[in-house]
């Protein structure tokens, strides 16, 4: 090879080298200039909010305000008065009557039929023995179904209702009065060293939260 076909081939080289050189620069230039877009593409896309969506995406599944449930227009009843408590008996009187009826609950009456003087003679420990009374309830059943009943007759005496001591020796009320029927019971007690003018308070009642009816017998 010549020293002129030398130089030639040196300056080919040369410019296969610089146009290699050259080609690389402008790859690398614009892979540069690709990942600037990319970047900056990322630093414009705001930071979503809780419940938005980008753009493109489906929208929020929450709720708009005028799908809201809107407050219930229902106003509940008020809740019953509570009823006082009788000082002496300390139980709601539901009805009360003199030597007559009296009604207790939409299914019963109560009459006081009778209120006989006795003499208790005592039978054993802790008997008493003196004056007493027999007391003598009616209870009618004016339902058009048997009614079951536990009924608790007591006694009082005097203004200050003074309570009498209850005994045996009398069959009570029975605890279940058939349809449109009724059943006496009679109930004693001791009366101790009251007047004989003194008022006998009766109270009947039919379980805890029956209320009682109560007769006023002079």
């Amino acid at each position: 090879m010549t020293a002129t076909q030398t130089a030639g081939s040196a300056r080919r080289y040369r410019l296969i080298v610089a146009s290699a050189a050259g080609v690389a620069g402008v790859a690398l230039a614009a892979a540069l200039v690709g990942v600037s877009i990319v970047n900056a593409g990322d630093r414009m896309d705001p930071v979503s909010a809780p419940g938005s969506s980008k753009p493109g995406s489906s929208p929020s599944s929450s709720p708009s305000p005028s799908s809201a449930p809107s407050p219930s227009s229902t106003v509940e009843n008020p809740p019953a008065p509570t009823t006082a408590l009788d000082p002496y008996f300390g139980d709601v009187v539901v009805d009360a009557a003199s030597d007559g009826s009296a009604a207790l609950g939409p299914a019963l009456r109560f009459e006081l039929v009778s209120v006989e003087s006795t003499t208790i003679t005592g039978s054993g420990i802790g008997s008493t023995t003196g004056p007493g009374i027999i007391v003598t309830v009616r209870a009618t059943n004016t339902s058009t179904a048997a009614v079951d009943i536990a009924a608790a007759v007591n006694a009082y005496a005097g203004d200050d209702r003074v309570p009498l001591s209850p005994e045996t020796g009398e069959e009570g009320l029975p605890s279940s009065i058939a349809a449109s029927a009724n059943a006496d019971g009679s109930y004693v007690f001791a009366v101790g060293s009251i007047d004989a003018d003194e008022v006998i308070w009766i109270t009947v009642g039919t379980g805890p939260d029956s209320g009682l009816v109560v007769f006023e017998h002079r």
